[in-house]
């Protein structure tokens, strides 16, 4: 018999394609823990809070639909920037990048979803090209978002821990 943490709830979402009216049904398994959590995370988010968030886990587990989601409910555009795609123009453009694109986002009109944060925040051989200096830019961008910004990152057990004491929430995906 399978414990309620154990138990896997399907979620439908639908995966918008932009400006098409064509949507695809995709599915989203969450823990019932996870759950619980990504709809906290939406209540705050829907009462103007300012929420910071890591969505960790393996490759492939739709971290970045649970973000879709949640800025579907919340009516919101989701703004999903890669940090490899940052990073472009070298790693010293990363956080000047990333503050000038959100320099002109209306935060309460756009959830903010940072993909790839292992790259930049992972322990290990993952981040050995990031610098202490980056790392505090891209965090100052996320601590100073007015609204709900999200880091996903593959590997939560690889993340630096200190970061994840900074945000409001830790969710596996």
């Amino acid at each position: 018999m399978q414990s309620a943490r154990d138990a896997k709830i399907i979620d439908k979402v639908k995966e918008h394609e932009s400006g098409s009216a064509a949507n695809e049904d995709a599915q989203v398994e969450l823990s019932c823990k996870a759950r619980k959590t990504v709809q906290e995370i939406s209540r705050r988010a829907a009462a103007g809070r300012r929420v910071t968030a890591l969505f960790s886990g393996p490759a492939g587990e739709s971290k970045a639909r649970t973000a879709e989601r949640i800025a579907r409910e919340l009516d919101r555009e989701l703004l999903h920037l890669r940090l490899s795609a940052l990073a472009e123009r070298g790693e010293q453009d990363v956080g000047e990048n990333l503050e000038a694109l959100l320099a002109d986002v209306d935060a309460d009109a756009t959830v903010l979803l940072i993909d790839e944060a292992h790259l930049l925040f992972g322990r290990g051989e993952l981040n050995t090209s990031s610098t202490p200096e980056l790392e505090d830019q891209v965090l100052r961008c996320v601590d100073e978002y007015p609204g709900l910004a999200i880091l996903a990152a593959d590997h939560c057990r690889r993340i630096d821990p200190v970061l994840v004491r900074r945000l409001h929430y830790a969710v596996k995906i």
